[in-house]
């Protein structure tokens, strides 16, 4: 991973810097509390063994446990999937920044019409993708998946989601501090100041907290393109078109409010298909 570390950082800058604002401010809150620098340096140890621990072989397969996310076991989806996957594989240039020899085909126990990616090594499709989607659609979106180890994109979630444990934390240590301050004392205007000081942190959390919800959303969205751009390179475009066209067959339509499209982890589908359809057919 090491010698990929330019593509991680160019791909992945976003995630990386808001990763390691979440880790200053735990740090900080921690140095403070212990009086000292030596909590700000427990904190980094911490936070570099978490990380090492989060994007090892054991957490993938806790992840896996997690997920519901299970290896292949009948002869049926075997004969089914395999063939699938292994065609996927073969399409995928030997140059590749990833070993495409480790990664396995894993199945969801869901109805529902999804995949993932997970770790290192880690593709999973629902049963109700591989009922959904015949065989060259369901290409598509492991090419997709697929890439998204190719890019990094999942050690990059790693480490936010590491970080995130950090932010949350801090908030939950300020939040207590805060609640010291407020308690009542004879000198109102001492007491009014601390609900006023308090009042103001609260806000700034929740503004900082939606501002960087904002940003990873955008950046989830980047990973998303990247994808499936990644995934046209290899020759699965017009595959990936299909199912996303299935997708947007079947969806119910776009519900949401403005605070969930504007925090939305992916782009809209409408969206994905005029990107692809761009790249298969006018270039």
């Amino acid at each position: 991973m090491l010698k990929n570390l330019d593509n991680i950082i160019s791909n992945h800058f976003l995630s990386l810097v808001c990763s390691l604002v979440y880790f200053l401010l735990g740090g900080t809150l921690l140095a403070i509390l212990l009086g000292n620098q030596i909590g700000f340096l427990i904190a980094f140890i911490i936070y570099i063994l978490s990380v090492l621990l989060a994007i090892s072989t054991p957490a993938e397969k806790l992840f896996r446990f997690l997920h519901n996310i299970r290896s292949i076991e009948t002869n049926e989806e075997r004969d089914y999937l395999i063939p699938i996957f292994e065609d996927v594989l073969s399409a995928i240039p030997q140059d590749e920044p990833f070993n495409k020899e480790k990664i396995e085909i894993c199945i969801i126990d869901k109805m529902d019409i999804n995949a993932c990616a997970i770790g290192n090594t880690t593709i999973a499709v629902t049963k109700g993708a591989m009922k959904a989607f015949d065989e060259e659609q369901l290409k598509g979106v492991i090419a997709h998946e697929i890439a998204h180890i190719r890019n990094f994109d999942t050690i990059a979630n790693m480490f936010m989601f590491i970080a995130s444990g950090y932010f949350y934390l801090f908030t939950l240590l300020l939040q207590f501090l805060i609640s010291l301050t407020e308690r009542p004392t004879s000198d109102k205007k001492e007491e009014s100041a601390r609900y006023f000081l308090g009042s103001f942190i609260r806000i700034f959390l929740y503004a900082f907290s939606f501002f960087v919800q904002i940003v990873l959303a955008i950046e989830s969205r980047k990973k998303e393109y990247r994808a499936d751009e990644t995934a046209y390179d290899w020759g699965f475009g017009e595959e990936l078109i299909s199912a996303l066209y299935l997708l947007e067959k079947i969806s119910l339509g776009d519900y949401s409010n403005l605070k969930q499209k504007i925090t939305a982890s992916h782009p809209r589908t409408t969206t994905r298909i005029g990107r692809l359809e761009s790249m298969v057919y006018y270039e």
